[in-house]
């Protein structure tokens, strides 16, 4: 299983809806997916309408080791459609950060949980919280790559910088993979061009291609708590997102063996979501 965090420490980026959408994009490839909520708000799982969905328990009890029926993760996963399962979130108070951090193995608890179910999965993806502390250190320490999500906005540069150097700090510690993509791009602007040259010009080679513009039909797919696949398959935003799934794919899948394998027999027209 490679494990892809989707990470910002500042909200409103676009960084739920590219966990949500990028995990569908990859089920319409053919692979299996898990979906993992992080963030304290559970956004993802709000998305997804968990509520409608008979969760049992969130990603925090598996790595605070509460609330699962039989002590495995399994338990926990909840089904959305073909190939694509979730390990919802829940509200994730300051309390709830303390007192993982006072956990042993306090970074690699979330680690420790995805080993539960790799087998059974292609590609996990997680969406990070807006934050820096031990719930994203989880992540990254959990994670293959990092998909960095930056809107094209001037303060949005200014702040990716101590996000950059806490991802240095894992790398230290294991392999880890960087990419960014630009979110919420509008090329009418001059603002909007001048400032994407400028992060393509910062992060050089770990940038995508792939653009995600802005798009009326990505904020009503998540009113609708469908990915934009289904909701909107023709729109700009299911366009761009088939671009970053197809993008990271060639970036990531190449130099593995085993998802390359996989990735040659998989049917190039893809699933369905549904």
């Amino acid at each position: 299983m490679y494990t892809i965090a989707v990470a910002n420490q500042k909200g409103g980026s676009g960084k739920t809806t590219t966990a949500v959408n990028f995990s569908a994009g990859l089920t319409m490839k053919g692979f299996r997916v898990l979906l993992i909520d992080l963030d304290p708000q559970a956004q993802a799982s709000t998305f997804l309408r968990i509520e409608d969905r008979n969760a049992v328990g969130s990603v925090l009890d598996t790595m605070l080791e509460t609330r699962t029926p039989s002590g495995s993760v399994k338990d926990l996963l909840v089904p959305i459609f073909t190939n694509l399962s979730l390990l919802p979130g829940e509200g994730i108070s300051h309390e709830d950060e303390a007192r993982l951090s006072v956990q042993p193995n306090r970074y690699g608890r979330l680690q420790a949980t995805l080993e539960q179910c790799s087998n059974a999965y292609d590609f996990a993806v997680i969406d990070c919280p807006p934050t820096l502390g031990v719930l994203t250190r989880n992540a990254l320490m959990a994670a293959n790559a990092v998909l960095l999500t930056i809107e094209t906005s001037f303060l949005a540069l200014h702040g990716v910088s101590r996000m950059l150097e806490i991802v240095q700090e894992v790398r230290m510690q294991h392999a880890l993979r960087v990419f960014a993509v630009a979110t919420m791009y509008d090329g009418r602007t001059t603002f909007s061009r001048e400032v994407l040259e400028d992060m393509r010009g910062y992060f050089d080679e770990m940038m995508l291609d792939t653009v995600i513009r802005q798009n009326v039909r990505l904020k009503e797919s998540a009113s609708h708590g469908e990915p934009i696949f289904s909701y909107a398959c023709n729109s700009n935003g299911a366009a761009d997102y088939k671009a970053l799934t197809e993008e990271m794919l060639t970036r990531i899948v190449g130099g593995i063996d085993q998802l390359k394998n996989l990735a040659l027999a998989t049917n190039p027209d893809g699933g369905s979501i549904g």
